[in-house]
């Protein structure tokens, strides 16, 4: 209690204990409420480091993740140059069970156990620049971990780690394997380097005929003589016709690459099929003094299904290379033999061998690759593109079959293949000739035996009347020069508008037409389908045959579906024409022929 003036004790009054009282209340809130906030404080304080905690682990997580999962080799030292850590790859490559094997290691003690010496040093002068001028150093190098006699091709880089206060706290190697990249660009510049050595000799392949044509010419121009014109114009012909092949080779090429090449399957004769090939190379086994051998298997059958066309162009290349590759005097054979037949289906081994100058077995994978020869000399000493092969094996393939070869360097070739063929239904029996002639077409295989039936034209079609749609002059000049023999009377069109109109105006007069594809003012397509839609032709069948230097599956199949009845390809083949007019017209000139193409029916005109 408090004193009064006399020393005596005062009674503090009830207002000032309530008042007190009050002061107390309102302490006591303020610290329950400083409690409450402390507390929330307290939890939220908690819950924040719980997150960041859970954050940390989680990107600790899916940084070991990535680490782990890394393809590079990862490898962190520190300052004194020991491991702080080794990524999963590196471990894989090295044969190491855990990183605890190798933890706080001194690198070099570490790493001359799984690679070179010369690995070794590369990698400590790229640690010792790094580390001594504070900047990355990259460099390529081939190691192989753990000696297994497998190295790989890795691009290194070697990054010093820097504080803020440029002090170097350790080295990171990253090593990213390149193996697979560095064969491919090998292989593109390998690749490369063959079409480049290709073109070249492509352009060597395509100037040699042109040279001896324009030279010919030149030479048959300023004669006199018939003999030699007559040789002019023998040469002429013997190199356009190589030119040509070397163009098909060409297209036959790009088509492979494209993936476009597809068979045309018939029905066709295997055995006269056979001989129209030997016959093409007879002449050069002649002028080579060679002897050139058939033996034919006589359980494979008359007819086959098949592209005869293909097959040709096979047995033709690799015959064309046995005579080429074979000294004067050599022997080739040609041996077909039925392998085997299951439900129809015969499958023929076919062999072409000889005793030339053979090819050396670690040359036999680069001869079925494009643009590539058995070895560079070969083509200059031989001639060629290379492209034969390449193009035979992708036939064969789609035959389903394989090709392969056996040879020895200076001893001889023999190219193996094999193709599978339905068995046709057209039997000797229903042929012209008897069986015994049949058995003798089979057997002989000498050319001077067998008359090409193509050549005696003189007078085949006297009586009949073409009208040929050609826009450019010169082609029609060449093709009435070649059948001014056949009696055939030709009328000309320069478009198709034209050949139109002198159809729609005498839609009897004419026994055939030749209708180019591509001309002005109306192209041969919408010409014929025009003429299949006149109403004068609808009791007509007027066969039109196509004409045109675009000689794809799909060029020929737009030239049917216009209303085409056939289709010769460009340069025209006189044997071809023959064949297609005898088709057509026959030979004496009797009532025109239904179309063999039944398939092909009157279209409508576009537009």
């Amino acid at each position: 209690m408090d004193k009064d003036g006399n020393g005596s004790s005062a009674v503090p009054s009830a207002e000032e204990l309530q008042k007190e009282n009050r002061i107390l209340k309102r302490k006591l809130t303020l610290a329950e409420q400083n409690l409450v906030r402390a507390q929330l404080l307290n939890e939220a304080k908690n819950r924040v480091e719980a997150t960041i905690s859970e954050s940390i682990k989680k990107e600790q997580r899916f940084f070991q993740l990535v680490l782990e999962n890394t393809t590079n080799i990862m490898l962190l030292l520190d300052f004194d140059g020991r491991f702080a850590y080794a990524s999963k790859t590196y471990l894989d490559a090295t044969d190491t069970k855990s990183f605890g094997f190798i933890n706080s290691g001194f690198y070099k003690d570490i790493l001359k156990m799984h690679v070179s010496d010369e690995t070794m040093r590369k990698l400590s002068e790229g640690i010792d620049r790094a580390t001594y001028s504070k900047r990355e150093v990259f460099f390529e190098h081939q190691i192989d971990f753990n000696f297994r006699n497998k190295p790989r091709n890795y691009s290194i880089s070697v990054i010093p780690m820097i504080e803020e206060s440029s002090v170097s706290t350790g080295i990171l190697i990253l090593m990213d394997d390149i193996t697979e990249l560095s064969d491919a660009l090998k292989g593109a510049e390998s690749a490369s380097r063959a079409k480049t050595n290709f073109l070249s000799t492509m352009s060597h392949e395509m100037r040699t005929p042109m040279n001896a044509i324009i030279g010919m010419t030149a030479i048959g121009r300023k004669t006199d003589s018939l003999e030699d014109k007559n040789n002019a114009f023998t040469k002429i012909g013997d190199a356009s016709s190589h030119l040509l092949g070397i163009i098909n080779d060409v297209l036959d090429m790009a088509k492979i690459e494209a993936n476009r090449l597809v068979l045309n399957i018939t029905e066709y004769n295997f055995e006269k099929m056979l001989q129209k090939v030997v016959d093409v190379v007879n002449f050069r086994v002649d002028e080579k003094a060679q002897e050139l051998s058939v033996d034919l298997d006589k359980a494979i059958p008359c007819y086959v299904v098949g592209d005869d066309q293909r097959l040709s162009q096979v047995l033709a290349n690799l015959l064309s290379n046995a005579v080429k590759f074979t000294p004067e005097g050599g022997r080739i054979n040609l041996e077909v033999s039925l392998h085997g037949e299951n439900d129809g289906v015969c499958e023929l081994l076919i062999s072409v061998s000889d005793n030339g100058i053979g090819i050396s077995a670690e040359q036999h994978e680069r001869l079925f690759q494009a643009f590539e020869q058995a070895e560079s000399s070969t083509s200059r000493e031989y001639g060629g593109t290379g492209l034969g092969l390449v193009i035979s094996k992708r036939i064969v393939e789609l035959m389903g079959g394989k090709i392969w070869v056996e040879s020895e360097l200076g001893v001889g070739s023999k190219f193996i293949f094999t193709i599978k063929t339905k068995r046709g239904k057209t039997s000797p029996a229903d042929m012209d000739v008897t069986a015994a002639d049949c058995e003798t077409v089979c057997a002989a295989y000498d050319c001077n035996t067998c008359e090409n039936k193509s050549q005696c034209t003189d007078g085949a079609f006297a009586g009949k009347r073409m009208l040929l749609a050609e826009d450019i002059e010169i082609n029609r000049e060449i093709l009435i020069a070649l059948l001014e023999d056949t009696g055939i009377i030709i009328d000309c069109a320069e478009n198709g508008i034209e050949a139109l109109n002198m159809v729609e105006s005498e839609p009897d007069k004419y026994d055939i037409v030749f209708m180019d594809v591509q001309m002005p003012k109306m192209d041969g397509r919408e010409a014929t389908r025009r003429i299949r839609a006149l109403p004068v032709m609808r009791d007509i069948r007027l066969p039109i045959v196509a004409m045109t230097a675009n000689v794809f599956k799909s060029d020929v199949e737009e030239c049917l579906a216009a209303g085409m009845d056939d289709h010769l390809g460009k340069p025209l083949d006189i044997d071809k024409v023959t064949e297609v007019l005898r088709m057509y017209l026959g030979d004496q000139g009797g009532l025109r022929p239904q179309p063999i193409n039944s398939q092909v029916s009157a279209a409508q005109p576009s537009g």
